[in-house]
């Protein structure tokens, strides 16, 4: 799952996108330590992450979900959109919801 949030009008945005760590940690290329300070993530903390952490509680079978984010241009955002459209996936907006709601309220 992917949220968006507009950090400076018509300039800079935010991405926030939520899975399974092993997907996330793959993507990712910092961390935050305690101090909310970001750090470079490298490969072998990578390793020691998923084969360390993932891999103790997969083996508890407890599941884990990561959360990451990428702060990106408004033009590279717009960009992805379009892309994103023109291969069939979207991103959720608020007002599509609504009308989507009202239509099936109408239906039932």
């Amino acid at each position: 799952m992917t949220v968006v949030v507009e950090l400076e009008h018509g300039k800079k945005v935010r991405v926030y996108t939520k899975g399974a760590s092993e997907n996330i940690l793959q993507d990712c290329s910092h961390t935050l330590d305690q101090n909310g300070s970001v750090i470079t993530l490298e490969n072998g903390q990578k390793d020691q992450i998923k084969n360390g952490i993932i891999r103790d509680m997969a083996i508890k079978t407890l599941r884990t979900i990561s959360m990451g984010y990428k702060d990106i241009s408004y033009h590279e955002f717009i960009k992805l959109q379009h892309q994103m459209e023109r291969t069939g996936d979207t991103f959720f907006e608020g007002e599509e919801e609504s009308k989507e709601d009202e239509g099936s309220a109408q239906e039932d």
